[in-house]
């Protein structure tokens, strides 16, 4: 890998990504990075001082990516209710295509927002998607009225818990027949979930 000047952190950030989605995190070494960026062994130390440092950069690089499969699944779809299964679907599926980076994006270091506070702003970011749906879907009487956040955090809960269920083997339910597949289990749970956020009639 050859990279032009002004651009070493990303090709870093490559680098890195690429050896968590195939290892995980954990033989993750600024010098295997620098190999596999085909830059020197002292190159990295520019722009992170520690693994630790790396890892975060990486997990903000996670979460952009995310945000942007999240956008482009739910563009040019007007239903809310289904914006919403959609984006649930999409973040699942994020997490199935890119599981150990996904760990990675929610592990031990969102907990120190004090040292790594661009990691929870991207983070925070994603969320923000969704929270974005809910608010558009009270504003067309859709969702029920109350508080953006709870209600978010309540959709959220029940899809990042999807996700790792699906990432530890656990979906579909191995002794249920009706779910083919994950989207078939997420998409009815979505439909029990949204039916709990819909307004009253």
């Amino acid at each position: 890998m050859t990279y032009h000047h002004g651009n070493l952190r990303e090709a870093l950030l490559e680098a890195a990504t690429d050896l968590i989605v195939k290892d995980g995190p954990q033989k993750l070494s600024l010098r295997a990075t620098a190999r596999q960026a085909g830059v020197s062994q002292t190159a990295p130390y520019r722009h992170f001082s520690e693994k630790e440092e790396l890892l975060a950069a990486v997990g903000q690089r996670g979460f952009r990516q995310m945000h942007q499969e999240l956008e482009s699944r739910m563009n040019g779809i007007t239903n809310s209710r289904e914006r919403l299964i959609q984006g649930g679907m999409a973040y699942v599926e994020f997490a199935q295509k890119n599981p150990h980076l996904f760990r990675l994006m929610f592990g031990p270091m969102m907990a120190k927002e004090e040292e790594y506070p661009e990691l929870v702003l991207s983070c925070q970011d994603c969320f923000g998607v969704l929270l974005a749906v809910i608010a558009e879907g009270q504003e067309r009487g859709v969702f029920r009225q109350g508080d953006v956040e709870v209600l978010g955090t309540a959709v959220w809960s029940t899809v990042h818990g999807i996700a790792h269920l699906a990432l530890d083997g656990q979906l579909p339910p191995r002794k249920e027949k009706k779910f083919l597949s994950v989207a078939g289990m997420l998409r009815a749970v979505g439909d029990i979930l949204i039916d709990g956020l819909a307004a009253p009639a």
